[in-house]
């Protein structure tokens, strides 16, 4: 397959049924020719229980890649059961991004070698899916109570506003705003008054320290700060 490119340019993708390996370019007028050699794949044995269960542990585990990603299982049937070799590379090249990851796997000769190496891909990969699930899942659940807390608080500012709870309590955070900030407060004093401030905007008209700190704060205004200040 041949893509051209911006600058004139192109790339050759080349399709082949075996691995190989080039062993010389020769450049001529019209198109380069390209001598290689067959590689020799080293198969597994039939009796080779262990290589049995990898291969068995690579068909579910990328199956469950396939669910998570959505992916049609058609790559995995179109595969010859017996040819594990050819699973191989196929289950590399569909789980992983990484050309090093896919070039390690085309070199691994020995299937039974390349069997552990794409099982050991399939587990980062796996391990990497676990991860976003639980980032995702967190981020949801912040979500989610970010809204009932929103919704909650539209609820009570509700109920207050048809009892005409609020009415009071933000009339007097009005005025004694209005006389602390007349007063030009600077450095600890000023601290000390918004952070009291604060607090009395999230208390209850009904609590006892609601009129502690209401009482407090008037106290500030009628402070002779201008005096001290002289």
């Amino acid at each position: 397959k041949k893509i051209n490119l911006p600058d004139g340019g192109y790339n050759i993708f080349v399709s082949t049924f075996d691995r190989i390996k080039f062993v010389k370019v020769v450049l001529n007028d019209k198109f380069p020719i390209i001598e290689i050699d067959y590689l020799k794949q080293i198969p597994v044995r039939k009796d080779d229980v262990q290589s049995k269960a990898v291969y068995s542990s690579i068909l579910l585990r990328t199956k469950e890649i396939f669910a998570h990603r959505k992916m049609p299982e058609i790559q995995l049937n179109m595969v010859n059961i017996e040819d594990k070799g050819k699973l191989c590379d196929i289950v590399a090249s569909t789980i992983s991004s990484s050309k090093n990851d896919h070039q390690i796997v085309l070199e691994t000769l020995n299937v039974k070698d390349r069997l552990k190496k794409v099982l050991e891909l399939i587990y980062e990969e796996l391990n990497l899916i676990e991860i976003q699930n639980k980032i995702a899942k967190g981020i949801q659940e912040r979500l989610e109570k970010q809204q009932k807390e929103f919704f909650l608080k539209e609820q009570l500012k509700a109920i207050k506003a048809e009892l005409g709870i609020g009415d009071k309590k933000n009339s007097d955070l009005e005025k004694l705003k209005t006389k602390l900030k007349a007063l030009e407060l600077k450095g600890e004093p000023l601290e000390v008054v918004e952070k009291e401030l604060e607090k009395f905007s999230l208390l209850e008209t009904s609590s006892a320290e609601y009129i502690v700190v209401r009482n407090y704060l008037e106290l500030i205004t009628e402070l002779p700060w201008r005096d001290l200040k002289k």
